[in-house]
């Protein structure tokens, strides 16, 4: 009888210390939550939070405003499959298995996924983003897909494209003019003195640079790249753009290797890959400054032509390699020096590759090398090949 008092003074003692602990750990959460809902209706990002079974656990305000924008007239709560969502064309609708919030529900993670929204009248970009998140074991247990308007940044880019295609279209039809009577004075050059035929010579070459680099620069632009598709030998393709790269590269002390399989063919426009092939060997002799090789392979897999460029030069770290496919964009380690380029050549490389629904990957070390592997429509290919000679006759293995 005389301990029970104290038990029981002891249990409510314990009682009312858990239940203060419990209570001050609820106001905490309360508070982060409510900290929690403020951010998250406060930035100027659309956030959809979506559970493993891609139900909708939470939606902004920012993000109720692009449902709304994307809502169709005749559906007052329409799915994801319903709304009016659009590919970069601003027409084409984004098919129901690419669509933002399908993706990150099925665990898939992406970034910068350009999209137009709503009614044509009032039609937005928007770039979405995804994140999956895991449970304690490490299971997925739901996505945060954020949702950016990019409008005015979308805008901004085709002034800018149009500006610069304007302007080259300018610039190209003088510099034509001039590179043509330049060629007149050239050929007349018996009836000149010697120097006066060295400054013309000049002239001409850096007049031809200038065209080259207006032509990158609309190539670059232009939304409308034609291609004149047919069957094409990659390996006389390979054997051409090698002979007329030979002569740079032995002033490079660099030696050419032709490893392309024999009769390899491939549904392209032979001018534009030439084009490729070209910029690509351009890059590898360039950025090759202490010599070694350069090697050109190509063959089948897959029902698809696969066509690499590899170089044993400078190479490029992580941070170039991201960057390289961008407009104007040039490595650090090559900015403050000597070698020529206006960081075009990738950019139009690649515009070129995706017009031909083929792609192109970049492989990179720096003091290593760089290899870039091209994979194109395919027709037929045999095994062949060896070190580079002529534009008519290869080596055999």
């Amino acid at each position: 009888m005389v301990l029970v008092p104290f038990m029981m003074l002891a249990v409510g003692i314990t009682v009312r210390v858990v239940t203060a602990s419990m209570n001050g750990q609820q106001r905490e959460l309360e508070d982060k939550e409510r900290l929690l809902n403020t951010i998250v209706e406060t930035v100027g990002v659309g956030v959809v939070v979506v559970d493993k079974d891609g139900h909708d656990v939470l939606m902004n305000r920012q993000q109720r405003k692009n449902h709304h924008v994307a809502m169709p007239e005749d559906v007052d709560d329409p799915t994801e499959a319903q709304l009016l969502l659009f590919g970069p064309d601003k027409e084409t609708p984004v098919p129901v298995g690419e669509r933002p919030v399908g993706r990150a529900g099925a665990g898939e993670s992406f970034s910068d996924y350009l999209m137009w929204i709503g009614k044509e009248a009032d039609r937005c970009a928007v770039s979405a983003s995804a994140r999956t998140m895991t449970d304690e074991a490490g299971n997925f247990a739901g996505s945060v897909i954020a949702f950016s308007d990019v409008s005015d940044l979308v805008s901004a880019l085709a002034a800018k494209d149009d500006f610069v295609s304007n302007v080259s279209h300018e610039f190209r039809t003088p510099l034509t003019s001039i590179l043509g009577y330049l060629d007149l004075a050239v050929e007349d050059g018996d009836q000149m003195p010697l120097p006066v035929v060295h400054y013309l010579d000049v002239a001409r070459r850096n007049t031809e640079r200038l065209l080259r680099l207006v032509s990158d620069l609309l190539a670059t632009t232009s939304n409308s790249m034609t291609l004149d598709v047919e069957p094409t030998d990659i390996a006389a393709l390979i054997e051409n753009c090698l002979s007329s790269a030979q002569v740079r590269a032995e002033d490079a002390g660099i030696r050419l290797i032709n490893e392309a399989e024999a009769d390899v063919r491939a549904e392209v426009d032979p001018l534009r890959i030439g084009q490729v092939l070209d910029n690509l060997l351009s890059n590898a002799i360039k950025y090759s400054p202490g010599g070694g090789t350069v090697t050109v392979r190509a063959w089948t897999a897959g029902g698809k032509v696969l066509l690499r460029v590899s170089d044993t030069g400078m190479g490029m770290d992580q941070a170039d390699q991201a960057g390289v496919f961008t407009k104007f964009f040039r490595a650090d380690s090559v900015r403050n020096t000597t070698i020529p380029g206006v960081g075009l050549g990738l950019l139009i490389t690649k515009t070129i590759v995706d017009r031909h629904g083929g792609s192109i990957e970049l492989e990179s070390f720096p003091g290593v090398g760089t290899s870039f592997t091209l994979t194109l429509p395919c027709e037929t290919g045999k095994k062949a090949g060896g070190e580079y000679a002529t534009a008519t006759a290869r080596h055999p293995q």
